[in-house]
Formats: C-alpha cells, sequence, structure tokens
C-alpha cells in the first residue's frame, strides 16, 4: 500500500475479544465502523459478493496498518475491511480456524462448523 501506511500482516477475521465469529457487521455496530476502510462500502446493507451474490450475513474484517510517516510513526492502526477487500490484498485472510487462505472459496464455514459440532458430541 503506497502512502503514510502500509499493511503489516494478513488480514484476519474479527471476533471480538471472545472470539464470537458468529457476530456479524450488524451485531457489531457501534463497536466497530461498518464502513469499509478501503472501499468505503456500507457493510450493513444489502452486500453483495463478488460473483453477484447477495450475502446473508456479512463479518467485519480487520487488518493492521503500520503508520510510516508523521507524529504517529511506528504506531498501527488497525481498521475494518469488508471480506472482498481483505481478500484483494493479496496476503491470504485469517478465518476463524486460524488458517490463512489466498481465495474466498477455500474457507467452508458450514463444514468448519460442522466438524466443531462432530467433535464436541464425540467427547
Amino acid at each position: 500500500m503506497k502512502g503514510e501506511r502500509t499493511l503489516v500482516d494478513s488480514p484476519f477475521r474479527y471476533g471480538g475479544i471472545q472470539h464470537d465469529y458468529d457476530m456479524d457487521v450488524e451485531d457489531w455496530q457501534g463497536v466497530i465502523n461498518t464502513r469499509c476502510w478501503c472501499c468505503g462500502g456500507d457493510m450493513t446493507r444489502n452486500v453483495y459478493s463478488k460473483s453477484g451474490t447477495l450475502l446473508k450475513k456479512q463479518y467485519p474484517y480487520v487488518a493492521v496498518f503500520k503508520i510510516t510517516k508523521g507524529k504517529h510513526k511506528g504506531l498501527n492502526w488497525f481498521k475494518t475491511l469488508c471480506r472482498a477487500c481483505a481478500y484483494d490484498y493479496g496476503r491470504g485472510v485469517v478465518e476463524m480456524d486460524g488458517y490463512t487462505y489466498m481465495n474466498y472459496y477455500e474457507f467452508n464455514e458450514a463444514e468448519y462448523k460442522r466438524s466443531i459440532a462432530d467433535d464436541n458430541t464425540s467427547e
């Protein structure tokens, strides 16, 4: 990224302090910014994916940027991103399972939640 802020690491899906990844942008309203820092889009209204399909929920992603100029030089900014912008950086995105994915379609959330439920019932 050009300018006075550079991306520090891979963006990640935001789950808050309690790691509650089921809360979407609507649930986080008032706690985090509901506009994407990169594209400026409102993440709370009729969110469409790149394929043109309407998403049922929009989960917030966060990227850490290091400030490289000015009086805040050396500090980090945490900025909220939509899913599309998080993946568009090309560094991969850390999803809720802790793994980094390079493509939107690699991570299957429903399958991951099903595997967790199966692990909890087998114990």
